[in-house]
This record gives C-alpha cells, sequence and structure tokens, in this order.
C-alpha cells in the first residue's frame, strides 16, 4: 500500500514511465529512482524508510549504477524543494496508512497486483532455486504468483524470495 501510495506521488510529478517493481523499488521506465524499507516492528507498527535519488547522481561514486539508475532531476519537468516533496511524500504515507485501516491486507494486495504487470521474471529463491516465469502479482497471503513456461501457476512465499530479476 505505501509503494502504490508513493507511485502516485511520482505520477502527479509527471515522472515517466512510473511504475512500482516488487517489491519496494519505484521505477522510472526500467531505472530505479527510489527504494522502499518497510519493517514490522510488532502487530499495530511498520516503520517506512524511504531513500530516493532527487539531485544526487549515485552513478558517479558506482559507474555500474548508471544503467540502472535515475534521479527525479532527470525525469521529472519540475523538481519540487526537498521541503515540499518531503511534505507530499508524507501526505501521501499518511493515505496509505489511512487506506490499509480502511481496507486491511486484502485491499492493499488488489491494489499491488494492480500495479504488478505480467513481466516475465526469474526468481531465486533463498534455497538457490531458480524460478522462471510471467509475474501474475500476489496471492491472499502476499505470496508470489508465478506462471511457468510450462502453464504451471507456482506459489512462492514472499520470505524465500532472495532475488527477482525483471526479463524485459
Amino acid at each position: 500500500m505505501v509503494g502504490h501510495h508513493l507511485l502516485l506521488a511520482l505520477k502527479e510529478l509527471k515522472v515517466p514511465e512510473a511504475r512500482l517493481r516488487w517489491p519496494n523499488d519505484l521505477m522510472s521506465g526500467r531505472k530505479k529512482l527510489a527504494g522502499l524499507l518497510i519493517e514490522q516492528g510488532g502487530r499495530q507498527q511498520l516503520t517506512v524508510g524511504i531513500g530516493m535519488n532527487v539531485q544526487n547522481a549515485p552513478w558517479t561514486f558506482d559507474p555500474s549504477l548508471t544503467d540502472s539508475t535515475t534521479r527525479l532531476a532527470e525525469v521529472s519537468g519540475a523538481v519540487p524543494s526537498l521541503d515540499a516533496l518531503t511534505v507530499s511524500l508524507l501526505d501521501r504515507l499518511d493515505n496509505a496508512y489511512q487506506a490499509m485501516l480502511a481496507g486491511g491486507l486484502e485491499s492493499a494486495i488488489q491494489a499491488l497486483n494492480m500495479l504488478w504487470s505480467s513481466c516475465p521474471v526469474e526468481i531465486t529463491s533463498t534455497a538457490g532455486e531458480i524460478i522462471g516465469g510471467k509475474f501474475l502479482g500476489l496471492d491472499e497471503g502476499a505470496n508470489l504468483r508465478i506462471v511457468t513456461a510450462q502453464g504451471h501457476e507456482r506459489r512462492v512465499l514472499h520470505h524465500h524470495v532472495a532475488r527477482l530479476k525483471e526479463l524485459r
């Protein structure tokens, strides 16, 4: 739900091809613009961290990021001040919180599944198994649904995913 609402903020900023990549990357096309870290500290507590490239250029320190990373200053027509951007993102976090209170996990999964296309992916499990297929989204328990090349649907427990690579 957090990613969904922050994605709305990017769309408001006219970020081209703004999308959410599982589990918590905010993208502009194929390039990562921001990342989210969400941890559940207790039954009624979430800690949310947001890292967004606004003016910085991380690829100047790590050239391997050149083709996979972008910043708001490059993809948005007008970059708001950091104060205005912070207020906007905090407002979106409050919207996500209110939406979770109203609809719970089921509504969050429905909203997220509408954002994720059935793109081909390769999943590496925590046990080292490679699972390829089309990503369909999440089931009611927030586990990943994959259709293999043979047409079989597989479910991968979300906590067993070490890496998900989009094969676009």
